[in-house]
């Protein structure tokens, strides 16, 4: 009975690991799509940041919260796709990435817009700052918001 309640233990426990993660078909590690969801969005982002190396290049799906800033008054403004969620006091932290575009001229969406961002996983440089960023494939304004608090 114990082999059998074992096997079953570690067949489910396998499952669970291997369904986390959709090869593209190439068996490419930086192939693998990485879809951040709505639970454990914050624990998703932060292991993201803390292993950034092993995820760039890797394709990416999320929502959140758009919001256009000026970079000091030069240049292009920055865009960033996040969630709200637990800071230094209170619920003052966010997690997310700043979002390119291949192209500069492209159409913004409106500030606290909500959005759905997928694109590939890359590093930005702007005067001499290495930025985490997500190389848009498509940024598409949607009716339906998420839950914009995020806690884990």
């Amino acid at each position: 009975m114990k082999k059998v309640l074992l096997l079953i233990m570690s067949t489910v426990i396998l499952t669970v690991l291997l369904s986390g993660c959709n090869e593209n078909g190439d068996g490419n590690q930086n192939s693998v799509y990485v879809e951040i969801g709505e639970r454990l969005f914050m624990t998703q982002i932060m292991d993201i940041i803390g292993n950034y190396d092993h995820y760039i290049g890797r394709t990416v799906r999320y929502e959140g919260v758009f919001e256009k800033l000026e970079y000091f008054g030069d240049g292009d403004p920055l865009a960033f796709v996040f969630r709200r969620g637990p800071g230094c006091c209170g619920d003052d932290g966010f997690g997310g990435f700043m979002v390119v575009w291949e192209d500069n001229d492209a159409d913004f969406p409106e500030n606290d817009d909500w959005v759905e961002v997928v694109g590939t996983f890359g590093i930005v440089e702007i005067d001499g700052l290495a930025f985490r960023s997500v190389f848009l494939s498509s940024l598409t304004v949607l009716e339906t918001r998420g839950e914009e608090f995020v806690w884990s």
